[in-house]
């Protein structure tokens, strides 16, 4: 965890880690960064500002904890093309969380992120047309969730493994370990 001693030092870190990695010296401090970062939202390039407020309000951190204002927050960000964004749009419309759950939406919104190298948004994607069904779409999670088993996602190797195991979407494999 980073402790940053002023607003400004938060800024510059935004750009370089992980919001969760990253943390204010006084937690009255969020309540002017939330203000800062409203007021620089059109200067922003990747949607980093807005992605920290959707992520304050979804959590309520220097702020009464809003779903609705996270969203709009995420979702500008998203339009900015921030992956990250991107994925919990399509994670938020996948389960239905403070939006109307929308398949397509979801669709559209973690193939973005996908295309922009996603890996949660990958391995999301792949298990929403495997929840969907149907051949073609068992064949395109194969595509997404091979994606993201091969960067390391545990959930997409398990998904895999199942579909492997199943046959769907791929030739049924069966191995047997025998210990001995």
């Amino acid at each position: 965890m980073i402790i940053c001693k002023t607003i400004d030092d938060y800024i510059v870190k935004l750009n370089e880690y992980y919001i969760e990695e990253i943390k204010l010296e006084n937690e009255v401090q969020y309540k002017e960064l939330i203000s800062i970062l409203k007021l620089n939202l059109s200067n922003e390039i990747n949607g980093i500002y807005s992605y920290a407020l959707g992520y304050f309000y979804e959590n309520g951190i220097g702020t009464t904890k809003d779903i609705k204002k996270s969203i709009i927050f995420f979702d500008i960000s998203a339009q900015k093309g921030n992956s990250d964004a991107q994925a919990i749009m399509g994670y938020y419309y996948d389960i239905g969380y403070g939006v109307k759950k929308n398949n397509d939406k979801a669709i559209e919104w973690y193939l973005k992120a996908s295309k922009n190298e996603n890996i949660f948004a990958q391995s999301n994607l792949g298990r929403l047309y495997l929840k969907i069904g149907g051949e073609e779409n068992n064949i395109e999670a194969i595509k997404w969730l091979m994606k993201a088993a091969v960067r390391g996602d545990a959930n997409a190797q398990y998904s895999l493994s199942i579909c492997y195991r199943e046959g769907i979407g791929v030739k049924k494999i069966i191995i047997t370990i025998f210990i001995g």
